[in-house]
């Protein structure tokens, strides 16, 4: 108790040293900071003074007969956040899998191995050092291996009718274990919360059921007042970040908005629309953000239906407006989760169908011995839940203590305090950029002039200073006068602004990892350097994309907008060889919006003083290290066999389970159960072969080692051949075209038989679609790659 004590003596000290004015005139001179300082402290303390009479009013009230047992039952609730819960787990597993190898695999722009890992990952301590485990080296695959096994558990906690707490332990084990791996780009609040939350969201399932209501498992109470208690930390923290002493002026004047907008990370289309309000309206849009941030998140604590409701409700359509205007990962999707446990199934019930309920007199009309029996054991299982749940209220009770000392500093901002993300300090956005600096890149596939080349080699450099003018009377320096005449063209990243007339995207919940990366770096980092006309710097990693890029790396391109067949295939006539780009070029611009896009701009750019153009030619700044040459319709497989193998799982589930309950003929129900799993066999032997080939396409050396299993391992026979250490990508592309092709014609004809429910038909449809899909893309692969091959 003492170790808690101590460390809410920050809180405590913050209430003593509160500027309390002792009359109206002390009030008027308090200062702004002053008065936003007392904000939050005033609503606590009013909220601890009222608690007791709210709790008497709540305990007073009689709800009415009808809606009781509804007002009283979170059955929609546990649901609504368990599959909430798999959104995000999606986005972010899904995000790892098409990025994670590129950022921080062995050939990424900042390699991470399991021996260097910054704190523990669970899943890969069990592959590579565990004593139980098969004890392999750390490698590549088991990165991509990972993540697509999240991406499938994530469809099954979201659409299944499985409800068991192994689902989410394993999510949330293969999501620390990536997020320890991972690094320099998974430090984001983001990823620390979707532990957080996924951590406490094991708690709100059985054992086993495979009933979204197990009559068994009430939702438990404590559990979901923990998710509340989560909401608050983070509504109040975001709160008070801003009003911090490492805040921007701006949210005390109410002007924060008016540059929000283009200095975000990632806008999109509705961000430049947002940027044209009065500014009135800006004074507004700041107001209410402290008004949901910084009052109404006692809301949450209030033990009164209707205010609780209201506050949920209000904090749901915050995150709207957030996700509306701007690309944040699933950051407003994550912090909109725990305020769902606010809800109880009779709002729910307004939008979903209502849960059964169990009738009340059910066990009275059991027999005696059996209702003994089975009343011990329920009452023993429960007394084990009661303890479990204490048990986790007061492990967070006490983990709750660091983050808010963390909250009542001086400065709150983003923390975390163990290596499991158990409770983190949430603070975001309290600093807000008044320019936005951003790094526009070029790419030619010219021939470079030899003198250009020469004088690279000898290490010379561009000698600052302007010397000339092209026609347009665009500055030339040294560097850029030898490149005239070059033709370039815009190397654009996925979300960040570069052409003035490409649109901003709407990509929330997914998320580019690499265009946050550069925005750190550059429009959150360079601001003040490039107001003072410094010479700005490329970061590091950004430097090595280029370099990466030039050297023909596929892994390096699929992280920026520009389509691989650009960058790298060139459109001769016979698209027969793949050809890096001969040089790119970077510099710096200050952008802002448009006031209107009458010439179809969406953005404006000024030179930034002192930072002229940058260079670097493939024949002497090419990366010489490991690069992967592959082509982007692995990735595109990969996902497309993923959901093709989810579909087909759950069609079984389904079908399997109407078969059960709707055949009265048992004769007729194995006929039609045995045809279904025939079915769904070769569904799954087809699924998973392409899976395990694709994934395998740029791994040689482990294709190899399963190819040495053992003769009667019935895998030599089926992987021998499509998996040979010498097959060409052309050979194992059209494999997987030929088994794609197989899928699709079992599913046709499978699509002929009676289809009775509705979900059963969206299967179908589906898993049909995938197939096609699988057929189109293993196609065009394999003729891409025998051409490049000739």
């Amino acid at each position: 108790m003492r170790a808690i004590f101590d460390k809410l003596s920050c809180p405590n000290s913050s209430l003593r040293n509160a500027p309390f004015p002792d009359s109206f005139a002390s009030w008027q001179r308090l200062s702004v900071d002053d008065k936003f300082r007392l904000v939050p402290i005033s609503c606590a303390l009013l909220y601890v003074i009222s608690l007791p009479f709210l709790l008497l009013y709540n305990d007073s009230r009689q709800t009415p007969k009808g809606a009781s047992c509804r007002k009283a039952s979170y059955w929609l609730t546990r649901s609504l956040l368990l599959k909430s819960m798999g959104v995000c787990y999606l986005a972010a597993f899904l995000t790892s899998a098409l990025q994670a190898r590129a950022l921080f695999g062995s050939n990424g722009l900042q390699p991470l191995t399991y021996s260097n890992r910054p704190r523990p990952s669970p899943l890969f301590w069990f592959l590579v050092e565990s004593p139980y485990g098969p004890q392999l080296p750390f490698h590549d695959w088991m990165l991509e291996a990972a993540c697509w096994s999240g991406v499938l558990l994530s469809l099954l906690l979201v659409f299944s009718v499985l409800n068991s707490f192994l689902l989410p332990l394993s999510l949330w084990l293969l999501y620390l274990s990536i997020v320890n791996l991972g690094g320099w780009v998974m430090n984001y609040g983001w990823e620390w919360l979707t532990l957080e939350v996924g951590f406490l969201s094991i708690f709100l399932c059985p054992v086993f059921s495979l009933s979204p209501f197990p009559r068994g498992y009430p939702p438990p109470r404590l559990v979901l007042w923990l998710f509340r208690w989560c909401a608050f930390r983070l509504m109040i923290g975001a709160g008070m970040s801003k009003i911090g002493s490492r805040s921007s002026a701006c949210w005390k004047e109410l002007t924060c908005t008016t540059t929000h907008y283009f200095t975000q990370p990632m806008p999109n289309p509705l961000a430049w629309f947002a940027h044209q309000l009065p500014l009135d309206v800006h004074k507004i849009e700041v107001s209410l953000t402290f008004f949901e941030q910084l009052i109404l998140p006692f809301g949450i604590l209030v033990p009164i239906r209707a205010v609780r409701l209201f506050t949920a409700v209000a904090e749901l359509l915050f995150q709207v407006g957030i996700v509306s205007t701007g690309n944040y990962a699933w950051i407003n999707f994550i912090g909109a989760v725990p305020c769902l446990a606010l809800l109880d199934d009779h709002f729910l019930s307004l939008f979903f169908q209502s849960p059964p309920h169990e009738d009340p007199g059910e066990d009275k009309e059991r027999p005696s011995a059996s209702r003994g029996f089975v009343g011990f054991l329920s009452g023993l299982r429960a007394y084990c839940r009661l303890v479990l749940h204490v048990s986790l209220v007061l492990f967070i009770g006490y983990k709750s203590a660091a983050p808010l000392k963390e909250l009542f500093s001086p400065s709150p901002w983003l923390h975390f305090y163990d290596d499991y993300f158990f409770v983190n300090a949430q603070g975001v956005f309290g600093f807000i950029n008044q320019h936005r600096v951003n790094l526009v890149l070029s790419y030619t596939h010219d021939k470079i002039p030899k003198s250009i080349v020469k004088n690279k080699s000898k290490g010379c450099v561009d000698h600052p200073g302007v010397i000339a003018n092209d026609p347009s009377g665009r500055s030339l320096s040294y560097a850029s006068k030898d490149f005239e005449g070059v033709s370039w063209k815009p190397l654009e990243f996925k979300n960040l602004p570069g052409n003035p007339r490409k649109m901003p995207w709407f990509n929330s919940p997914y998320h580019h990892r690499l265009d946050w990366e550069i925005w750190i770096h550059t429009t959150a980092s360079l601001e003040h350097p490039a107001l003072m006309g410094q010479k700005l710097d490329v970061p590091p990693f950004l430097q090595k994309l280029v370099q990466k890029i030039l050297a023909g790396d596929s892994d390096s391109v699929s992280l920026v907008g520009t389509p691989w067949s650009d960058l790298l295939l060139v459109a001769n006539n016979t698209r027969k060889r793949l050809m890096p780009p001969t040089a790119i070029k970077a510099q710096y611009f200050f952008y802002t919006y448009t006031s209107n896009r009458e010439d179809g701009s969406w953005w404006k750019q000024t030179a930034i003083k002192n930072n002229d153009e940058m260079f670097w030619i493939a024949k002497t700044d090419r990366w010489k290290g490991g690069t992967i040459e592959s082509l982007p319709h692995r990735s595109r497989i990969l996902l497309f066999i993923v959901l093709f193998i989810f579909m087909k799982l759950f069609e079984f589930v389904e079908s399997f389970g109407h078969s059960v309950s709707n055949s009265s003929n048992p004769k007729e129900w194995v006929r039609v159960s045995t045809s279904q799993f025939l079915m769904q066999v070769l569904n799954g032997i087809g699924g998973w072969t392409v899976f395990l080939q694709t994934l395998l396409l740029d791994y040689p050396a482990l294709r190899g080692e399963v190819c040495k299993l053992h003769s009667s391992n019935i895998l030599e026979f089926v992987f021998a051949k499509v998996l040979s250490t010498n097959a060409q990508a052309s050979t194992q592309y059209q494999s997987i075209f030929v088994i794609s092709l197989l899928l699709g014609i079992v599913n046709s004809a499978n699509c002929f038989e009676v289809l009775d429910t509705f979900k059963a038909i969206c299967m179908k449809i589906g898993g049909l679609a995938l197939c096609f899909l699988l057929i189109f893309t293993s196609y065009d692969a394999y003729k891409i790659s025998q051409n490049l091959q000739e």
